[in-house]
């Protein structure tokens, strides 16, 4: 409801509410998110309309560092859930491939067999996981839904080195078989494999033994940690630094000094303080703290930045693309509910 005399005049301070967050002394300010339409209609924010084609302007994305292992892009224009759904989607339905089923023929090692099972399950492996498919319960493993491995390592007094008192049993020596000629053709120029070939599994002491066999399996996050494709897949908002007051002398010096990652320098014309790297600011409020009046710092509620480090079983880029693809997938599968509402009436 508009305030009396202001009837037909949107708040001058709504602008800057709806899409910035204000980190004060106490805590942020306006938190809370405003990117859907009629947000302040009651406030007369003539602004304050959906437009696609507004909409598809503001957005954009841009790639800041691509990588095998991690990519970090900046997302402008959109609401939280957009960001928050891909986080969730990378997290827990990108499919991956990981054993699932572990077949032990000998294990004369400390290390129990479900214990051991429980390693073996979360060693990411190199595989396409288009090239599989999901295998469904009470179902038969096949070449088509499952890869099959080995590992046979038998520690002796000729196996350890002259200062060695236990042999390391790596990912290194787990070995891909191959199901049928089919599978191995197919995989033959990228071969499934650990990751990280160097990570330790058990270790055995002379005379002990362990021999078995694994299968992998397609799966996603939601179900079992193990296929998750990500470390971590986060994002945060982009910092914004203000000058209310012009700052300068000593206290541009002891504002360039107190922040711990180097946000601010001083201009050489000028002598004044100026946030040079403002995107390295973590929210620390040491500079709000010491100049409470002169600087205030915001974040750009529309404005993300998205950093997606990948396990090494599939590319970061590519995760990237089928997280992209997925939510597509279930934006048509929401509008189809709808329309299909709308036809029948309910």
């Amino acid at each position: 409801m508009s305030l009396p005399g202001h009837e037909g005049r949107p708040s001058a301070s709504i602008p800057l509410h709806s899409n910035r967050l204000v980190c004060a002394a106490e805590g942020p300010r306006h938190t809370n998110s405003g990117g859907y339409a009629g947000a302040f209609l009651s406030s007369s924010y003539v602004d304050d309309v959906f437009s696609i084609d507004k909409f598809c302007e503001r957005t954009s994305l841009k790639f800041l560092s691509v990588s095998p292992e991690r990519v970090v892009f900046e997302l402008k224009g959109v609401d939280a859930a957009i960001p928050n759904a891909l986080r969730r989607i990378l997290i827990s339905e990108v499919p991956t491939v990981a054993i699932e089923t572990v077949q032990i023929w000998q294990n004369t090692g400390v290390v129990q067999d479900e214990v051991l099972a429980h390693r073996l399950g979360l060693i990411p492996f190199i595989v396409d996981p288009t090239a599989l498919n999901y295998r469904q319960p009470n179902q038969e493993v096949t070449d088509e839904n499952a890869l099959r491995v080995s590992l046979h390592v038998k520690c002796t007094e000729q196996s350890l080195g002259p200062h060695q008192t236990s042999l390391p049993v790596y990912a290194k020596h787990i070995k891909w078989e191959p199901m049928s000629p089919s599978q191995k053709e197919a995989f033959a120029a990228n071969p499934p494999r650990a990751v990280h070939p160097d990570i330790l599994i058990t270790k055995l002491r002379p005379g002990q033994e362990i021999e078995l066999k694994a299968y992998l399996e397609k799966g996603v996050g939601k179900t079992h940690a193990k296929w998750s494709p990500v470390c971590t897949a986060v994002y945060r908002l982009e910092p914004e630094i203000v000058f209310k007051e012009s700052i300068q002398g000593e206290d541009a010096s002891d504002l360039c000094s107190l922040c711990p990652m180097g946000v601010f320098d001083i201009e050489d014309t000028t002598g004044e303080a100026y946030a040079r790297y403002p995107r390295n600011c973590t929210t620390c409020r040491a500079c709000i703290e010491r100049f409470p009046k002169e600087i205030e710092l915001r974040k750009i509620k529309d404005h993300f930045i998205f950093s997606i480090e990948s396990t090494g079983s599939v590319p970061a880029p590519l995760l990237f693309k089928m997280a992209i693809e997925i939510l597509k997938e279930k934006a048509l599968t929401f509008r189809q509910i709808i329309d299909l509402k709308l036809v029948s009436g309910n």
